[in-house]
């Protein structure tokens, strides 16, 4: 027999579910409707007992107070039987908050671990390689041609690639090039903080070192993309304090906060 047929057969199905706390949330589950039935009945039969006293007001004394004390008796019992059941209902309340919790943290977990599988697919995709490729022929000819004017290159890259989108016969290059960049817009897009689509320490995990790299090249270029779309989309008073911070739309206004985390101009939230 292997060792995952015999795991099977000695592990417990869930952990925990033979300590104490588990055995007394299950007790409670069984428990609780069966005492609320008891406590309920014994509370109906003091109801009529009480109705059947006041009926027999010229009984004997003897016997009104054989059927006080066991009125008292029965109101004890009820009355002890709702306490528990009280405490019980509360247990298995408070294990089903747990559970469902516990059930909430698992899927959340799940999701993300797919959506992140999931953009470590696009990463690695045939469109982003080429794009990633092309940015790294980029830098080395900046490297080659424009050897210790590094301040410069971000306002070459723009000029460079500004030239390419308008021009009908490169638009195509254009594209490949910025493939990266569209990639990184969504991704931006899913790690805002109150998305909780992914953890954001989970993407600069991925990305970062690529950020840190793209960040003195591009950023003019994606500025400027994000500023004429500023010009254009908003009206002169809600200008001012458009920021790719505050906007989740607008052309690059993702890719530009995950570089602004990357280079700490913007806190990681």
């Amino acid at each position: 027999m292997t060792a995952t047929g015999d795991r099977s057969k000695t592990a417990p199905l869930r952990p925990g579910s033979n300590d104490i706390g588990a055995r007394l949330d299950a007790l409670s589950r069984f428990l609780v409707p069966h005492m609320l039935l008891i406590a309920a009945s014994l509370l109906v039969l003091a109801m009529v007992i009480i109705v059947i006293v006041r009926l027999w007001d010229q009984s004997p004394a003897n016997t009104q107070e054989a059927v006080r004390g066991t009125l008292e008796l029965l109101y004890f019992l009820a009355g002890a039987g709702l306490v528990v059941t009280a405490a019980l209902a509360l247990r298995f309340a408070k294990a089903q908050v747990r559970q469902a919790q516990d059930d909430h943290r698992l899927a959340t977990r799940a999701h993300q671990a797919s959506v992140f599988l999931d953009i470590e697919k696009r990463w690695g995709s045939p469109e982003t390689a080429e794009s990633r490729k092309l940015v790294a022929g980029l830098r080395e000819n900046l490297g080659r041609q424009y050897q210790g004017r590094e301040q410069e290159w971000g306002r070459i890259v723009d000029d460079q690639l500004t030239a390419l989108r308008h021009d009908p016969h490169a638009v195509t290059q254009y594209f490949a090039i910025m493939e990266v960049f569209f990639f990184l817009e969504s991704l931006g897009l899913m790690a805002r903080p109150h998305r909780n689509y992914l953890p954001m320490r989970d993407v600069m995990a991925l990305i970062e070192p690529a950020l840190r790299t793209y960040d003195p090249l591009f950023r003019a270029h994606l500025e400027g993309r994000f500023d004429a779309w500023k010009q254009n989309a908003l009206s002169e008073a809600d200008r001012a304090g458009a920021s790719p911070a505050t906007h989740e739309e607008g052309t690059f206004a993702n890719a530009l906060y995950l570089l602004d985390i990357a280079t700490r101009r913007q806190p990681a939230p």
